[in-house]
């Protein structure tokens, strides 16, 4: 493992280039691999020290696993994964027990992700005692330091994770990331599970901690919504690619994918634009992975479907400027400039 460089604000801090996560399908008696599913294919994306970057697409487009294989929870098929600098992609050892240490996954679940067995004070204080951080009377401080942190009252840290709302364990997911102090944490679907009504505290819960810990956050979602405000990027995935990436002003403003369009379509008119993008609504269902479409991969449900869109899968071009680059894979994504 080469060494990793010093980080400053702005700095690139995580890098990934062309991630991919294939998985065999295989049949008959002798189970001969007759197929390939492809989950991530050719992902490609950065984020800066400090900054939020925010993946966005439907259940099944491959974004959870991305998160998995960028932070080597399971092993991607392909491409680079380079992290301050360095490449983490076969980490182990001490680099690897390193990186489990700067970088934490928040998982989407709040009711499968916590043990129902253990209090919560034992699930937070876990990680402590993992990295060797602090005597036992020290890690009892910071269990009750990380509960406050994340708006939940020490005493909590007596009670079973299942006699708790979505929200407070989610806060407790959150506490227990960061009790080994991560610089990169990487939230998945941070609203899911969560009644809409308390969309606005948790996505306030998250700005206010990098605010005051510095972190840089990737964020996971099935909808730009409460996304515009918490991100500095945005990338979205259909089938498993990058079909659209940009600032997310610019994103938001000015979408050139039909995908993005009908995210966006999801949104109230006054949240997006004045309400001034193209309004799409979709038709059938993401393909299934494991037999996709040729072509485009998102050809079948697309408005603006010709031929060349059957036969061709449209590269990632860059349609920005050099200031303010805007990534999307579209025949045509030219109509919407």
């Amino acid at each position: 493992m080469q060494q990793p460089i010093e980080q400053r604000p702005g700095d690139v801090l995580l890098d990934v280039r062309n991630l991919q996560l294939h998985f065999p399908i295989r049949g008959g008696l002798l189970r001969r691999k007759i197929g390939t599913i492809k989950i991530v294919d050719d992902l490609t994306f950065m984020v800066r020290h400090g900054e939020t970057f925010t993946l966005v697409g439907g259940p099944s487009c491959g974004k959870t696993l991305a998160g998995r294989a960028i932070l080597q929870l399971i092993k991607p098929t392909g491409g680079s994964v380079i992290f301050k600098g360095a490449e983490i992609v076969g980490l182990r050892g001490g680099g690897l027990r390193t990186l489990r240490q700067e970088t934490q996954m928040v998982f989407q679940d709040p009711y499968r992700s916590l043990n129902p067995r253990m209090l919560v004070g034992k699930l937070v204080g876990e990680p402590l005692q993992i990295h060797n951080l602090g005597a036992a009377a020290e890690r009892d401080e910071r269990v009750a330091a990380l509960l406050q942190q994340v708006g939940l009252n020490p005493y909590v840290a007596e009670r079973p994770p299942f006699d708790m709302s979505g929200l407070q364990r989610k806060r407790v997911n959150l506490a227990r990331a960061l009790a080994s102090q991560p610089i990169f944490l990487l939230v998945d679907d941070p609203l899911y599970a969560l009644d809409e009504v308390v969309h606005g505290q948790m996505m306030a819960l998250l700005a206010q901690l990098k605010a005051a810990l510095g972190l840089t956050y990737m964020l996971t979602s099935r909808t730009l919504a409460h996304m515009r405000q918490a991100s500095d990027a945005v990338g979205v995935m259909y089938l498993g690619r990058m079909v659209e990436q940009a600032d997310t002003a610019e994103l938001y403003d000015h979408p050139l994918h039909p995908y993005t369009h009908a995210l966006l379509s999801e949104l109230p008119l006054d949240s997006v634009s004045n309400g001034e993008h193209q309004r799409l609504r979709l038709s059938g269902r993401e393909p299934n992975p494991a037999k996709p479409p040729s072509g485009c991969p998102f050809h079948p449900r697309c408005p603006h479907t010709s031929d060349v869109c059957r036969r061709e899968t449209p590269p990632l071009r860059d349609l920005g400027t050099a200031v303010q680059p805007h990534w999307v894979a579209c025949h045509y994504a030219e109509r919407f400039l």
